[in-house]
């Protein structure tokens, strides 16, 4: 793992196939009025719809692909890798770089949700939700809610991203 240090992209650029200057698992680190943003490249294993949170697929047993694809979270067990960057929907088997700390606009969030919530994974395909309970594994919390939702329907909101679900960095 190393970090990319060209930027000749955009975080929101995406790839049919991989360019050869950009290999899977390389970290950008990027700054805005936000804050610092912490993006790592990956490969999709699944398509993912807009506002999905992702996971690594631990279910690829193909050794140069092993941790290095992204798909969409589906269980409360589940640990979030991020979101893809600008939560852009990303075809199947293309390339993207997905932000995993920092404030990240248009992910998915459950209703139920206050300002400053620990956010964990949920049973709904890329949603997080309020973490339902702080003492029982496991529950992961990956981001921290910075608006609410109380519109009675998932909905797209900013979030916190902790960086939890990857440690290359």
């Amino acid at each position: 793992m190393g970090f990319y240090e060209g930027y000749r992209d955009s975080v929101t650029d995406q790839y049919t196939s991989r360019p050869v200057d950009l290999m899977v698992g390389e970290i950008r680190v990027e700054r805005d009025i936000t804050g610092i943003k912490k993006y790592v490249f990956m490969q999709a294993d699944d398509a993912i719809s807009a506002g999905q949170f992702v996971k690594l697929d631990m279910g690829i047993t193909t050794p140069d692909q092993v941790a290095q694809k992204a798909t969409p979270t589906a269980a409360v067990a589940d640990v979030c890798l991020g979101l893809p960057a600008g939560g852009a929907a990303v075809a199947d088997e293309s390339y993207f770089w997905c932000q995993f700390f920092g404030t990240a606009t248009g992910g998915l969030v459950k209703t139920g949700v206050a300002a400053g919530d620990p956010l964990t994974c949920s049973a709904t395909a890329g949603a997080l939700q309020k973490q339902a309970n702080a003492t029982t594994a496991p529950e992961s919390v990956c981001a921290i809610a910075q608006v609410a939702n109380s519109s009675g329907s998932d909905a797209n909101r900013s979030v916190f991203l902790t960086g939890i679900g990857y440690l290359g960095d």
